[in-house]
């Protein structure tokens, strides 16, 4: 409804100005009057007869139904009868110049006539001049319609993958979560209580800020500490855990749970009980741009299957989703050590 409304308005703008394009081309003319006026709208009546024909039937009945043959022999049939009824225009054009003889004798009869001689060459030309505006029109508001329902669509499309691959992240941190809890109450009662409610402000931030989509820096930084606090409980002092965070302060917004493939997987393959480990997190703002950087130790060797989790690959698409080749992730990993960089743009808001 929308796209047939533009349309219409595109051509009643453009028939007005050609409409009113006799009055003000000759007007102040030597020869200027009424009757020539009168007789270069009736010029027109060929031509505005062929656009709405071509308009309300001829496209949307074969050019739409891709009956393209069809639709070029019947434009080419409609071209011709309408110049071959060109005598009938000469006498249209002679009655209405009979009834203005005062008119008449100001303006001499032969200009008049010359005015009126119809070169066949011509009107075609003009012809198929207003079918390929008419034409032009449609296709560039049908693209301009096809365009905007893509670009929906593909919004929906992100907002589906996005919300599929956030559910993909929160049950597989819960799992780790309550298995550290189940495994503090055995010794600790009173350090699970206060795990259990930690866990449900991450709920909280999980249920509330997470579902829109974003959260401020400081939320999502936030949730990060208390995911890794939860995390402290879990291990002795041979694991070092070291957090260096400038941004707790910034309101700005980032998409929500961006982080926490990348938190979990250090701990869930970078901790050793049995050996010094370490988790370091770091993240600052410059040049609006946020960089975030957490490395850890490497544990033993754990098998393929075990070790090839979908955090990594959820971010990874994650990524490509929300800013496209606008940033930049890079892996480090040696023998020892296995570290994460990622920069991501920020908003102005």
């Amino acid at each position: 409804m929308l796209k047939n409304k533009r349309e219409n308005i595109a051509y009643l703008i453009i028939w007005s100005i050609v409409i009113a394009l006799p009055v003000y081309t000759l007007q102040g003319g030597r020869e200027f009057s009424q009757v020539r006026v009168y007789m270069e709208w009736i010029r027109l009546i060929p031509f505005l007869l062929i656009f709405v024909i071509n308009n309300s039937i001829l496209v949307p009945q074969l050019l739409h139904k891709k009956r393209t043959l069809y639709y070029l022999i019947l434009v080419t049939l409609l071209v011709t009868c309408v110049t071959l009824a060109s005598p009938l225009l000469k006498f249209l054009q002679n009655v209405v110049f009979d009834s203005f003889e005062q008119v008449q004798r100001t303006a001499p009869r032969r200009a008049l006539a010359r005015s009126s001689e119809y070169k066949m060459a011509t009107n075609i030309l003009i012809s198929f001049l207003v079918i390929g505006f008419n034409n032009a029109i449609k296709l560039l508001i049908q693209r301009e319609e096809e365009e905007k329902l893509r670009e929906q669509k593909d919004k929906i499309h992100l907002q589906t993958e996005l919300s599929f691959l956030r559910n993909q992240i929160s049950p597989h941190f819960f799992m780790n979560t309550l298995n550290n809890i189940h495994a503090l109450i055995s010794f600790d009662t009173g350090q699970a209580q206060k795990s259990v409610i930690q866990l449900s402000t991450l709920m909280r931030h999980l249920l509330n800020d997470s579902q829109t989509g974003t959260s401020t820096i400081k939320e999502e930084f936030e949730f990060i500490k208390s995911y890794i606090n939860l995390m402290r409980i879990r291990f002795y002092d041979n694991v070092k855990i070291t957090l260096h965070l400038d941004v707790e302060q910034n309101n700005r917004t980032i998409p929500s749970l961006l982080f926490t493939s990348l938190v979990e997987n250090a701990f869930k393959y970078g901790i050793d009980d049995t050996k010094e480990s370490f988790v370091t997190v770091t993240a600052n703002i410059k040049n609006d741009e946020l960089f975030f950087e957490i490395s850890n130790s490497k544990a033993e060797v754990q098998h393929e299957e075990e070790t090839t989790g979908l955090g990594l690959i959820n971010l990874e698409k994650q990524l490509a989703l929300l800013y496209g080749d606008h940033y930049n992730l890079d892996i480090i990993e040696t023998e020892k050590t296995y570290c994460v960089n990622l920069k991501i743009p920020l908003n102005n808001d």
